[in-house]
């Protein structure tokens, strides 16, 4: 299992897990907090910011389809242990595909993501 911090700032899509070919991403935990109202969605695909194939992995494939939080809120999902989302999800995602994080509003977002790719 690997990890990655998510520290973002400003209203973007930012790659946070590089696909690897042939293999998908599996997210086993996540937890984020952020300090002001922001909608979050976490989507899979290619490209430099999964723009293309894209698919949702919470929920559709832009932030107003994502998570939708009020200021000072967050969400643990997740204990490590097997698959809470991935790109290998029913929503279309592939082999390959890398997973990015899209933010609505230039808030900090803080966070860790705990995934496997096999």
């Amino acid at each position: 299992d690997l990890n990655v911090s998510v520290d973002i700032v400003t209203a973007t899509t930012t790659l946070i897990v590089t696909g690897v070919a042939g293999r998908h991403v599996r997210i086993c935990a996540i937890h984020m907090f952020t300090a002001g109202i922001n909608n979050v969605a976490i989507i899979a695909g290619t490209g430099a910011t999964c723009g293309t194939s894209t698919s949702g992995m919470n929920g559709g494939i832009t932030a107003a389809e994502g998570w939708n939080f009020v200021a000072n809120q967050g969400i643990a999902y997740g204990s490590g242990f097997g698959q809470v989302m991935g790109t290998n999800n029913d929503s279309g995602g592939a082999t390959g595909d890398s997973v990015c994080i899209i933010t609505s509003a230039a808030v900090q977002l803080s966070g860790s993501i705990s995934y496997t790719i096999f």
